[in-house]
């Protein structure tokens, strides 16, 4: 006789911790998960508090949202609160129920959470790593305590007196036990937040915006500012027109952006937009969800990254009734692009690709439409580029004319060796990531009256439209004309 029995196997939590504090949680993202939760309680200010302590530290975050009750605040705690495949408000950034937990014990080894409702009583919830590992019950085990006064941790219970007292709701999430910051020093630490206000700022960047109806997030008491990816803000900044894409009956919209060149900005302005990772780095497609940045930096392998589009950025909007689509992780700092989305995304590249060469290719001054005697020549032989000291030039003619036999052979030998030696690795690495710090030295007139009268001499009936179109003379305008002056030249 054929038997079926249903037996009841719960995970031994003492042995599933462990794995769960592994899923791949950096300090950044893990604070942005916490901080996602507080906007969908619609809180309007957010703070995060992170101490040093003597080498013990803590991080809490703080928001004035709708709180939550007794019961609230225990299904909260559940692994596994809400199920991914659950309908979910339009706004909400949510995804498996699980990412206060397993953000949280990622970095410490003990979570508390203190919480109110509309004037309720405080009540703190507190999941204990190391007590979950000695348990041998195999029980999910939280422990409640009930009132402000109740709270056992006396640095929690001195921030919600701080923060939460006179609000009729709100929040702290209190870490503590991070062990994970072990081997840490005091620079490191600061280091270390000055890297999440950093990632925030990115992350929420369109979200923090109280006036427009977003939040407003502090870290240690300073305001976050937002900080634009696109540098919209910028009038050389060029936006392409928006694409729709409509999948199931949702619509995702795409972007493009090409930020702008680097004779239009600041020093300060380009070198926070490259980044750390540079501009190479940093093009392609930014992900948001619910105006929350998921993923950002990649072309999802629809073409390589180039030095030529590294100006180029992709803003695409999902929202949260396709993240079965775009297989968004427990952590939100990662999604994989659907192959339904892939074929229409390709549209929104071509005229981005063409747009973005333009202005990399664009120069800091323009040229004269013809550079008479131009000090270098290029060539291009079977794919193969390169630069010679240009023979014709009358500058190299006046010093190869003086010289004679073997002096003349010595001082073309020379000029042989310094093409060998041009570094064009080097020059092509500083024009990459510090174009801003390029320079060329400006010639004292000295120097340039001589180059001046070198070019008289084989030109002697030379207008001053033909020198000013000549090597390097174009580029010091103003002291040619009054050297011109001086001899009388027009």
């Amino acid at each position: 006789m054929k038997q079926q029995l249903l037996f009841d196997l719960p995970p031994d939590p003492a042995a599933l911790v462990p794995s769960l504090r592994d899923i791949g949680y950096s300090f950044e993202s893990a604070v942005a998960d916490l901080v996602d939760n507080s906007v969908a309680t619609s809180a309007r200010r957010v703070d995060v508090f992170a101490m040093w302590n003597g080498g013990a530290p803590t991080v809490a975050v703080a928001d004035d949202g709708r709180g939550m009750s007794e019961e609230e605040l225990k299904a909260a705690m559940r692994f596994g609160s809400r199920s991914p495949l659950e309908v979910r408000a339009a706004d909400d950034l949510g995804r498996f129920g699980l990412g206060m937990k397993t953000a949280s014990i990622s970095q410490c080894l003990k979570l508390q959470v203190l919480s109110r409702r509309g004037g309720g009583e405080m009540t703190n919830a507190v999941w204990d790593v190391e007590r979950i590992q000695r348990s041998n019950d195999c029980r999910w085990s939280v422990v409640l305590e009930r009132g402000l006064e109740s709270v056992s941790d006396p640095a929690l219970r001195a921030l919600g007196g701080r923060i939460l007292a006179g609000k009729p709701s709100g929040t702290v999430v209190f870490w503590s036990g991070m062990d994970r910051l072990e081997g840490a020093t005091q620079d490191s630490f600061n280091a270390l937040i000055a890297s999440l206000r950093r990632h925030l700022a990115l992350t929420f960047h369109r979200l923090l915006k109280p006036a427009r109806g977003g939040f407003a997030l502090f870290v240690n008491n300073l305001v976050v500012e937002p900080f634009d990816p696109f540098d919209e803000s910028n009038l050389a900044c060029q936006p392409l027109d928006e694409e729709t894409i409509r999948i199931d009956g949702s619509v995702i919209k795409a972007r493009a952006y090409v930020l702008p060149h680097h004779s239009k900005t600041t020093e300060e302005e380009y070198r926070r937009h490259g980044g750390e990772d540079g501009y190479r780095n940093s093009q392609g497609f930014y992900v948001y969800r619910n105006k929350r940045l998921i993923i950002s930096g990649t072309w999802f392998r629809l073409r390589p990254r180039e030095e030529l589009t590294k100006l180029i950025r992709i803003r695409v909007d999902i929202p949260n009734s396709l993240d079965h689509l775009w297989k968004i992780d427990i952590k939100k700092s990662g999604a994989d692009l659907p192959e339904r989305v892939r074929k229409e995304l390709r549209r929104v590249i071509p005229s981005a690709i063409s747009r973005g060469k333009a202005v990399v290719h664009h120069r800091g001054y323009t040229l004269p439409t013809a550079v008479s005697e131009p000090l270098w020549s290029r060539s291009e032989v079977d794919k193969t580029i390169s630069y010679s000291v240009n023979r014709n030039c009358y500058a190299f003619r006046h010093f190869a004319d003086l010289l004679t036999g073997e002096k003349r052979e010595e001082f073309l030998s020379l000029v042989r060796l310094l093409e060998s030696r041009l570094p064009t690795d080097q020059l092509y690495a500083d024009i990459c990531d510090k174009p801003k710090s390029m320079r060329q030295e400006a010639l004292p007139e000295d120097v340039l009256e001589f180059f001046l009268d070198c070019y008289l001499s084989t030109h002697p009936n030379a207008t001053s439209e033909n020198i000013l179109s000549a090597d390097p003379f174009f580029l010091h305008e103003e002291s040619v004309r009054k050297l011109l002056q001086k001899k009388d030249i027009s």
